[in-house]
């Protein structure tokens, strides 16, 4: 029995018992079922069906739950895509829907997603790096095997001949599908490791400053890695809009008042 079949089952026997609340809102099975109706008979008679893929992009109300099941009504698979950088407030006491949108000027979002571009450098092809956070995952890859589950932190790396990721500090890689780990061969090592792993990183930091080697995260690597960490805190403040970023001069070129966020005027007296 699939999810949808298990929903109707489900309304057969408990169809007036109310199943979600959600601020101030009531919904009984069936009155969930009904809604999942109306909104599969219309994306039916936009063509959906089994095996196309659908984008839904709302706020976290009850109509998600709704729209599942209208996709999975129709053989579809589902995809959510959250990706501004704001959160909604309850409504006032006695009113419903949904309260003031807050934004978040002061402090990081609940959650987001970013998009950076670099461009192409010497033999280096053009790559894009795309940011999740805040409980929203990236597009689950086509060829991973059904039974495996996404780590909940982590990299995916799409290439032309494959996929890989990796777990937090990028730990525990392994190519997608397994099938594809099992045939790959391990190269000899050329990149230098941090002495101990990840237990081992301030040490290493420490013996660079003693003169005992260079750190393996070095200024040259880890200052252009923490701009453009920072960059994104910086489209941040703009959800929607693509910032176009100078590294030479430091500046974004198309939206100047957000030059405000690169370089700071400190007070008289501390400056840097």
């Amino acid at each position: 029995m699939n999810l949808a079949a298990l929903g109707e089952e489900n309304v057969r026997t408990w169809g007036e018992y109310v199943s979600l609340h959600f601020e101030g809102r009531e919904f009984t099975n069936l009155e969930q079922q009904r809604a999942a109706n109306r909104a599969a008979n219309a994306l039916a008679r936009l063509g959906v069906g089994p095996g196309d893929r659908v984008i839904v992009l709302l706020p976290n109300c009850p109509e998600v739950l709704q729209a599942y099941a209208a996709i999975l009504k129709l053989g579809a698979p589902t995809s959510v895509i959250a990706s501004e950088a704001h959160n909604v407030l309850p409504p006032a006491p006695g009113q419903l829907g949904y309260g003031t949108r807050v934004e978040y000027n002061d402090s990081y979002p609940p959650a987001s997603i970013i998009h950076l571009s670099f461009p192409e450098r010497g033999n280096m092809p053009p790559v894009k790096l795309h940011w999740y956070d805040g409980g929203i995952l990236p597009e689950r890859p086509d060829d991973l095997e059904p039974e495996r589950t996404m780590p909940e932190s982590g990299t995916i790396f799409v290439g032309d001949k494959g996929k890989m990721w990796c777990e937090t500090y990028s730990e525990s890689p392994r190519l997608i599908p397994e099938t594809a780990m099992a045939a790959f061969t391990r190269p000899p090592r050329t990149l230098p490791r941090v002495p101990d792993g990840r237990i081992g990183h301030e040490k290493n930091w420490l013996d660079a400053i003693r003169q005992k080697g260079q750190a393996v995260s070095h200024f040259d690597y880890a200052g252009p890695f923490t701009e453009a960490v920072l960059l994104g805190n910086v489209a941040l403040r703009y959800p929607g809009t693509r910032l176009f970023w100078d590294a030479l001069t430091m500046k974004v070129t198309n939206v100047p008042e957000a030059d405000q966020f690169i370089q700071h005027q400190y007070r008289p007296g501390w400056s840097l």
